[in-house]
């Protein structure tokens, strides 16, 4: 599939985050009431790469039964932040034994595909929920308030040929602290409950990534519901992965 020119991919992502953020402004906001996910109007086709058996593993050692890399988002792949260094969340699938694992690449760019930052890192083959965030203490300048960003998780097969890699990706936009999420609403609650207010206004990557936290030390209900919102029920029970070996880290910064 070809890359969408510039023009349409910003009209596409401005359409969108009108969309999203008219609806952020509502207090009646509840996108996963019932566990049923319901994108904010019509956003076109999702192009989020879907979960299920991996096919086309392009040279990499990829195991036939494992689920498809994928970025843990929407299915019309966009959602909402509160933090200027925010934690994105990603399955990468189970590689065969007895082979050479590929490195992977997390990116974030701007819609002008400037990098804000770039990281590569080895795993171990193991199948399972990683994540990455933002460093706050390495120069990486934070998301800009209501500015779009995109994502990308990349498994390079071959690293003289980056067209065989295989790739998932996500939209991020920051926006502003609602009062009723400000840290001092917030005071007193659980983590849980943080979890639950932040899933119930929309707050898609804090939330996710606060349920994963929480899902590593105990049972969370919750966790599971907010997947199968997102038709992502073959990652429920998936672990979540506690580190990554990092090779050749390159913070890019903003020109």
């Amino acid at each position: 599939m070809s890359k969408p020119s510039r023009p349409y991919q910003k009209l596409f992502l401005a359409s969108l985050t009108s969309l999203c953020l008219g609806s952020l402004a509502a207090p009646s906001l509840a996108q996963w009431n019932g566990g049923s996910y319901r994108p904010s109007g019509n956003v076109g086709t999702p192009t989020r790469t879907q979960s299920g058996a991996t096919r086309g593993t392009r040279g990499c050692p990829v195991a036939e039964t494992s689920p498809s890399l994928v970025a843990v988002v929407p299915n019309n792949t966009f959602g909402v932040t509160l933090k200027s260094h925010p934690t994105f969340l990603f399955y990468l699938p189970v590689m065969t034994t007895g082979s050479t694992l590929p490195p992977v690449e997390f990116v974030i760019r701007d819609l002008d595909d400037n990098d804000i930052y770039k990281v590569r890192f080895n795993t171990d083959g193991q199948g399972g929920i990683a994540s990455i965030s933002l460093p706050e203490n390495s120069g990486v300048k934070g998301l800009e308030l209501n500015q779009d960003y995109r994502w990308s998780v990349a498994i390079i097969c071959q690293m003289n040929d980056r067209g065989r890699d295989i790739v998932t990706e996500g939209l991020i936009q920051r926006v502003a602290v609602p009062p009723e999420l400000a840290p001092s609403a917030l005071e007193g609650k659980s983590v849980v409950e943080q979890a639950e207010l932040l899933s119930s206004k929309g707050i898609w990557y804090d939330a996710v990534a606060l349920m994963a936290e929480i899902r590593r030390n105990q049972p969370l209900t919750q966790w599971t519901s907010l997947l199968q919102a997102v038709e992502l029920m073959d990652l429920v029970n998936q672990p979540l992965l506690d580190g990554r070996s990092s090779t050749t880290p390159a913070t890019i910064p903003n020109t």
